[in-house]
């Protein structure tokens, strides 16, 4: 086996193999990497049991990882996707493919539209023994979305002073609204100086 393909598997078992029960030095440090991640990461297995979550899955639910591990993953976030086709972890466990999606996950308190990924994971042997899911909150993109299709629709209707609010947003996402209202800026003088026809 060449030392390129020899670090391709290498690097795939790393990614692909659940952790081992084991808490010595390299693995608490693994631990210590996915507790630091910002995102919410967890690991199901195939039978969709949460057998692991970070920090951040607990921020996201509002619950310990005590009460999360064990439960299944379509209970607590409750996307339009569970339970259908379309789940990506059901993607990652019935065919061994990453897989990425949108979706909204009904938190009981509030939604929230995510934008997650499922990876399989397996055991030595190769076989798929559950996935890691990694979601990532995507409200602000979602609102910008909405904010656009609420401009259209009010030019449609003749509205031209139509405007999103850049106060509802922040970084990127505010100087994206800023820049489709200079867009929308530069039609309607174009359209007021005969311009546009």
């Amino acid at each position: 086996m060449s030392a390129a393909k020899r670090r391709a598997v290498t690097k795939q078992e790393a990614v692909a193999s659940p952790p081992p029960a084991e808490t010595g030095p390299e693995n608490l440090f693994q631990q210590r990497c996915l507790d630091a991640i910002p995102f919410p990461i967890f690991t199901v297995d195939t039978e969709f049991t949460i057998t692991s979550a970070n920090p951040a899955v607990e921020e996201l639910l509002g619950r310990p990882a005590s009460e999360i591990v064990g439960m299944k993953c379509y209970d607590l976030f409750n996307t339009w996707h569970c339970g259908t086709e379309d789940c990506r972890c059901s993607w990652a466990i019935g065919r061994g493919e990453v897989s990425t999606g949108e979706t909204v996950a009904d938190l009981g308190s509030r939604e929230v539209p995510i934008r997650y990924t499922a990876s399989p994971l397996r055991d030595d042997s190769g076989q798929v023994v559950g996935a890691l899911a990694h979601l990532m909150d995507v409200t602000q993109e979602s609102a910008i979305a909405d904010r656009l299709q609420e401009l259209i629709e009010a030019a449609a209707a003749g509205e031209l002073g139509a405007r999103a609010d850049e106060s509802e947003f922040t970084g990127n996402y505010q100087m994206i609204v800023r820049s489709i209202n200079s867009l929308v800026d530069i039609f309607v003088d174009a359209i007021n100086n005969g311009c546009l026809l």
